[in-house]
C-alpha cells in the first residue's frame, strides 16, 4: 500500500474492518452523517478536505472501530521470522488525534522500524484519530536524524528505544527498536 490518501477502494482490499454499532462522521459534502455498523468512515471538514479513515472508541463496550490489516497483502518475506534481517520493515502512518474544532487538526507523518510488519500496522491503525495514509516497505530506512525520506515526505521516526535523550542502536548505527521487535512466531 503506498503512501497516498486512504480511500475506500484500497481500504477494502487491504484491510479488515469491524463495528458493532453506528458512528458518526462528516461525508464528502462536510455534512454530518451516520455510518451503518460495520463501515468504515472516511471523514472530512466543513471544507470538504478529506480527513481521512476516522477511527474511535466507541459508546458500548466492544464497539469500536477494528482494523486489522489482511496478511496476504504484504510480501511473504516480511513473515520469515528465522532468517535474520529478513522481516525487518518499515511502515510510514499519517495521522491526526481525533478533534472537535477543524483548527486544532494537524496531522503527523511517522515511520516505525519493525519486525512484524502486521502487528506494527495493526497497532498504529488501532488508534482513536483520522488515519491519512499507510504504508510499508521491506528493510529500515536509511535515518538521517530521527527522519526518514520517502515519496517526497520527511517521515519522523517513532519506536525508538532511548536511554535518556539517546537512542540505543546496534553494532551498525541503525536504532533498535520496540514495535515488533522482539515478537518471533
Amino acid at each position: 500500500m503506498g503512501a497516498s490518501n486512504l480511500r475506500q477502494a484500497d481500504f477494502d482490499l487491504v484491510f479488515a474492518f469491524g463495528r458493532s454499532e453506528p458512528a458518526a462522521y462528516r461525508n464528502a459534502s462536510g455534512v454530518s452523517a451516520t455510518a451503518a455498523a460495520d463501515t468504515p468512515r472516511f471523514d472530512y471538514d466543513a471544507t470538504r478536505a478529506a480527513r481521512g479513515l476516522l477511527v474511535g472508541a466507541g459508546v458500548e463496550l466492544g464497539g469500536g472501530d477494528r482494523v486489522q490489516l489482511e496478511p496476504e497483502i504484504l510480501p511473504t518475506a516480511l513473515f520469515d521470522f528465522v532468517t535474520p534481517t529478513a522481516c525487518d520493515a518499515t511502515v510510514f502512518h499519517c495521522f491526526a488525534p481525533a478533534v472537535d474544532n477543524d483548527a486544532d487538526w494537524l496531522p503527523v507523518r511517522r515511520a516505525w522500524y519493525t519486525r512484524n510488519a502486521k502487528a506494527c500496522v495493526d497497532a498504529i491503525a488501532a488508534q482513536a484519530g483520522h488515519h491519512l495514509a499507510m504504508g510499508v516497505v521491506a528493510g529500515f530506512r536509511t535515518n538521517v536524524l530521527g527522519v526518514v525520506q520517502y515519496r517526497g515526505y520527511a517521515w519522523t521516526v517513532a519506536g525508538l528505544l532511548l536511554a535518556g535523550d539517546a537512542v540505543i542502536a546496534d553494532a551498525l548505527g541503525r536504532p533498535l527498536i520496540s514495535s515488533g521487535a522482539s515478537k518471533r512466531r
